[in-house]
């Protein structure tokens, strides 16, 4: 029998075995949980070596900054491209108390938001400035995100930045243009609008919003058919049908106002397409034109009009010239008003003089009468524009002459012209419109009738208006193209004159060089006699050069605005005289008599430096073409109360008759040898004409080849 104490034994050693199993399991399990443990450990740092690399090779092939940071926002790595950013290397950077390069003015925002970074937000995300190591200031965009791992510890903060300067500075320029585009769009006087696919209203200027009867953004958002009737909206869809074909087109629509009301306007519509061709909407025009359509019974007679008047600018638009412009305009009107001889007659820039244009109306063979029988040709000949028609005109209505042919021409035409046209054209009334645009006046449009009186008042003024509009645009065109093709000769003159300057500059500066080669490689062997005749011709050759470098600055200074011209009354004998004292020695050695024959009380109204320019380019010209013991004769006289005329004549060689035409020419300009074998450019006798001019006086060159020359000019009395 098994005691309780052996059984008790027993079962100890069945637990202990028990427990020895379980321990072996559990060792087996450790084991292989360790090797497994080590494997991810493994996987996590060749994932964590290949992050590194992956972020090293992104930041080595970018231009921005990367930086990670430790969850404390400390730095723990810096890309090398901040070198690039801001001039800084990763070590230098980090030494750096990094709030320190931070405009002042954007430290507190970005401290706000790096703070919410390290406590709340996820992202960051900030545009400001940077001061560059070179003291440049760059404006930065930086993008950082926590880093977590899998338990949802920040692990770390990855930053990176990009030089945005460039395109802020463009945004600051789109800024800027969106502000004029503002200001034009909310101030023009017709009403403007863009729509979208639906003709939904998306922007609207205030004059369109008057228009539709509605307050300040009341048109924003709203569909056009809300403004239309049923029989109206089927209008705009076929409208709507051509802007999708990229057609642009004017028409009449009648609106119900915001109030009830109805008004009529002239719509002008241009669709819109992107990029792709894809048509986005539409760009309106709108002038309220109730007023004209009111007149039901004379809009039913004036379909023609109307087409012409909806069609009128794109139409003139098209056309290249003034002249067409002119020629268009008097063809339509006499399309309408067949029985009148109508006129254009264009008003100068000072609205003082008017020039017919063109005639419209009349055959050429009644023309040629006229011409025949008066004697005289209107067409393109200027005449006075007299103060009374100059009111009428400037009022821009529609008005009728009830004096006739004579009375309404007065001094414009010679009365004999009047008369004949009067009678051989049967003309009964005569009505006359000025164009004008704003304040200036443009042209007049006359109408001669041969019937009945013209009653359309309201629709020529409303045409007129149209014809202002597009002639302004036309001279301001014509005026460019103008400007254009003189700064294209002025160029092409200037180019042309610096290759002969740079030539003349050549020569002196090519002989000054050989000279101080010549003195240089041989001063030791040359005789005093010959280092005397050397530093002569260096002198002269210099003289020149100054001379020539001297004119060429007057010349540039005054072409570019930058000579003060300030006139004084001056002495003109004694002026003569200081001028002719620093060219006595060159006088003195050609033995060359100069004679100063102007009386002591001349007195001159000139700007002193510029005159005295003028005079010793005169005078030295004198000397340089004169031979030995040859006169020069100086004279002054009135030529009328306001300008006097000095007259320089030399008895010397004279000007080549083939020259004499293009001597004040910039592009035609030529070296000519003195008779001491003087160098020269020409550019001096362009500088005088141009000193003289702003003078507002005149000079004229007569010469003789082989007696001599005479220049005379004239400068404004003091």
């Amino acid at each position: 029998m098994i005691s309780y104490k052996d059984s008790l034994t027993n079962e100890l050693h069945s637990d202990i075995n028990t427990l020895r199993n379980e321990l072996s399991e559990l060792r087996k399990e450790y084991d292989e949980f360790k090797k497994v443990n080590q494997r991810e450990l493994e996987k996590i740092h060749e994932a964590k070596k290949t992050s590194e690399r992956l972020l090293q090779m992104i930041s080595a092939n970018t231009s921005d900054m990367f930086i990670v940071h430790n969850p404390d926002y400390s730095i723990n790595y810096v890309s090398d491209s901040i070198v690039e950013l801001i001039g800084y290397t990763p070590e230098e950077y980090k030494s750096l108390d990094q709030m320190e390069i931070i405009h002042p003015d954007d430290k507190n925002m970005i401290s706000e938001r790096i703070n919410k970074l390290l406590t709340d937000n996820e992202i960051l995300i900030a545009e400001y400035r940077l001061f560059h190591k070179n003291g440049d200031l760059i404006w930065v965009e930086t993008r950082s995100k926590k880093v977590r791992n899998k338990q949802g510890e920040i692990i770390s903060i990855i930053s990176s930045t990009n030089n945005i300067t460039e395109r802020r500075n463009i945004l600051q320029k789109l800024s800027e243009s969106e502000e004029i585009y503002r200001t034009l769009f909310d101030n023009i006087g017709e009403g403007f609008a863009f729509t979208d696919i639906n003709d939904v209203f998306l922007h609207a200027n205030p004059a369109a919003e008057r228009i539709f009867g509605v307050t300040d953004s009341g048109l924003q958002a709203r569909s056009l058919s809300e403004f239309l009737s049923d029989e109206t909206k089927n209008l705009v869809d076929y409208q709507n049908e051509l802007r999708k074909k990229g057609i642009t087109s004017s028409y009449i629509l009648p609106i119900i106002r915001h109030n009830g009301s109805k008004i009529s306007i002239i719509a002008t519509i241009t669709p819109k397409f992107n990029s792709f061709g894809k048509y986005e909407g539409a760009y309106g025009i709108f002038r309220d034109i109730t007023e004209f359509v009111k007149q039901e019974d004379s809009l039913k007679k004036s379909e023609k009009r109307l087409k012409l008047l909806n069609n009128f600018i794109s139409e003139m638009l098209s056309l290249e010239t003034l002249e067409s412009f002119y020629e268009y305009t008097t063809t339509k009107l006499h399309e309408i008003y067949s029985d009148s001889i109508i006129l254009f007659v264009s008003i100068d820039e000072e609205e003082k003089n008017t020039t017919l244009e063109t005639i419209m109306g009349l055959k050429c063979n009644l023309m040629n009468k006229v011409i025949s029988v008066s004697g005289f040709n209107p067409i393109g000949k200027s005449y006075s524009l007299l103060p009374k028609h100059h009111k009428i005109f400037k009022s821009g209505v529609f008005t009728e002459f009830s004096g006739g042919l004579a009375e309404f021409s007065d001094s414009e035409f010679p009365a004999i012209a009047a008369n004949s046209l009067q009678k051989i054209f049967s003309i009964k009334k005569i009505y006359s419109i000025g164009v004008n645009k704003e304040d200036k006046l443009l042209g007049v449009v006359h109408f001669f009738t041969k019937k009945d009186e013209i009653k359309d008042k309201d629709f020529i003024e409303l045409f007129i208006h149209q014809v202002a509009i597009v002639m302004e645009r036309k001279l301001i065109e014509q005026s460019l193209h103008e400007k254009t093709l003189e700064l294209i000769d002025a160029n092409a003159t200037k180019d042309k004159f610096f290759s002969i300057i740079a030539h003349d500059l050549r020569s002196p500066l090519s002989g000054i060089m050989r000279l101080t080669e010549v003195v240089s490689a041989d001063m030791i062997n040359m005789t005093i006699t010959e280092l005397e005749e050397t530093i002569i011709t260096l002198h002269k050759s210099s003289s020149n050069l100054f001379k020539l470098l001297d004119n060429l600055l007057q010349w540039s200074r005054i072409n570019r605005s930058m000579i003060d011209f300030k006139p004084l009354s001056i002495n003109m004998y004694e002026m003569i005289e200081e001028a002719l004292s620093v060219l006595r020695f060159k006088s003195d050695e050609k033995q060359i008599n100069i004679v100063n024959n102007v009386e002591d009380n001349i007195i001159v109204r000139v700007d002193q430096s510029m005159m005295l320019t003028v005079l010793r380019n005169l005078f030295s010209n004198a000397i340089k073409f004169s031979e030995k013991g040859d006169l020069i004769e100086i004279h002054a006289s009135n030529i009328n109360k306001d300008l006097i005329e000095v007259t320089i004549k030399d008895y010397g060689v004279g000007i080549e008759p083939l020259a004499l035409p293009n001597i004040f020419q910039l592009d035609k300009v030529t070296s000519t040898i003195g008779t001491d074998g003087e160098m020269g450019s020409g550019l001096g006798l362009i500088l005088c004409k141009e000193f003289i001019d702003k003078h507002g006086g005149e000079i004229i060159i007569d010469s003789t080849k082989g007696v001599g020359t005479e220049v005379r000019f004239s400068l404004p009395i003091g």
